[in-house]
């Protein structure tokens, strides 16, 4: 495959389930929404993180804002992205109250200016937001590629979180795309390459 059929491929997939995404209804996804969160903060690894990094869910995304209320319950660290443009990378800063986020780029809530940047990733999970994934990790996003940049260098533990028929068994990707270590739907966990 050429990479302009490529890029067609996943501009099409992108498209469709960005759609798919936006038909649910409120009250579909608020169901699905409590089960994720409920499991999200039941991991092992997220109990035993001391920070973890998390996504201001928007244009349909699972609403995990339940999940970072319970982290802050939990005691835990907890550092949102801010999107560079410049170069199309993350920096996370710590947020110690979700009242604290100010409207950013592309209009999305994020850590204000001062806010102190997150460095140490040693005991960390990072909280992946896609519009589609695959049974390999694998996502579709929306076309930046701001996690694939940040993950590559990342050394915790990275959850994929969707809905359920947001997982696929197979997507495109190249070299520059990172696979999550798990993902997280309503129905469970998924282990990349895991047979079910």
């Amino acid at each position: 495959m050429n990479i302009s059929d490529f890029l067609a491929e996943k501009h099409q997939i992108r498209a469709y389930y960005r759609k798919a995404r936006a038909s649910l209804s409120l009250e579909a996804r608020e169901l699905l929404d409590i089960t994720i969160c409920a499991d999200l903060s039941e991991l092992p690894v997220i109990k035993n993180a001391d920070t973890v990094l998390v996504f201001y869910p928007v244009k349909n995304e699972p609403n995990i804002l339940q999940f970072i209320k319970n982290l802050y319950k939990m005691g835990k660290r907890v550092a949102f992205p801010v999107s560079n443009s410049d170069d199309c990378t993350l920096t996370f800063k710590y947020v110690d109250d979700l009242d604290d986020m100010v409207m950013g780029a592309y209009d999305i809530p994020e850590p204000s200016a001062d806010s102190p940047i997150s460095k140490n990733f040693s005991n960390c999970v990072c909280i992946v937001p896609a519009l589609v994934f695959d049974r390999h990790g694998y996502r579709i996003g929306y076309g930046k590629g701001y996690y694939d940049r940040f993950l590559k260098d990342f050394q915790g533990v990275s959850i994929g979180i969707a809905y359920g028929d947001f997982v696929v068994d197979t997507l495109p990707y190249e070299p520059t795309d990172m696979a999550v270590d798990m993902i997280i739907t309503e129905r469970g966990i998924i282990l990349p390459n895991e047979k079910e």
